[in-house]
């Protein structure tokens, strides 16, 4: 059984680090009003101190580092829990968990059978709903016959032989599809 299986290039990853950098900063300056109407809690300083720390190191610094968003990000939750607020907190670590879903890398596998698509949902496609499919200078394209179109481009090193070879596997199999209609 022949299957071609292509990584997809996620190109939202910055975009999602920029929102949670700024849902930090945001959820950082809640705790720095917080803190000041509450003068007795020293620990929503603190909360405030990680979260605008984090954000403002994350934002201007080239490389910005997940595993310390993700631990900005608990503890954060954790304030506003201690807060009283526990829906805060559990809406904030369900917003970056459906973040770390989304900035997956999606695959897509291509078989005899079927074509899968996955992350965030999984999605499985049957070869007589393509009008065509081709693979071309890193682009996959898919044309459905509803007139949707699917275009990525896949970080898989292809060569020129494996291109055809794949582009052949597909031709045939929607013209056998189409025939057995």
């Amino acid at each position: 059984m022949v299957k071609f299986e292509f990584i997809i290039l996620n190109t939202k990853a910055k975009q999602l680090q920029l929102l949670s950098n700024i849902l930090l900063a945001v959820n950082g300056l809640l705790f720095v009003f917080f803190a000041t109407q509450l003068a007795h809690t020293k620990w929503a300083f603190i909360t405030a101190t990680i979260g605008l720390g984090v954000a403002i190191f994350n934002i201007f610094s080239k490389k910005s580092s997940i595993l310390l968003n993700n631990i900005a990000i608990v503890i954060i939750a954790i304030g506003w829990i201690k807060l009283g607020y526990w829906w805060v907190g559990l809406l904030l670590i369900t917003i970056d968990w459906l973040g770390k879903q989304v900035t997956k890398n999606k695959t897509i596998v291509i078989g005899e059978t079927d074509i899968t698509v996955s992350q965030p949902l999984p999605s499985k496609y049957q070869w007589n709903q393509f009008q065509n499919i081709v693979l071309k200078d890193g682009l996959l394209t898919l044309d459905f016959k509803n007139n949707k179109l699917l275009q990525a481009i896949i970080t898989n090193e292809i060569n020129e032989q494996h291109q055809a070879e794949f582009n052949d596997f597909c031709h045939k199999l929607i013209i056998s599809n189409i025939v057995n209609k």
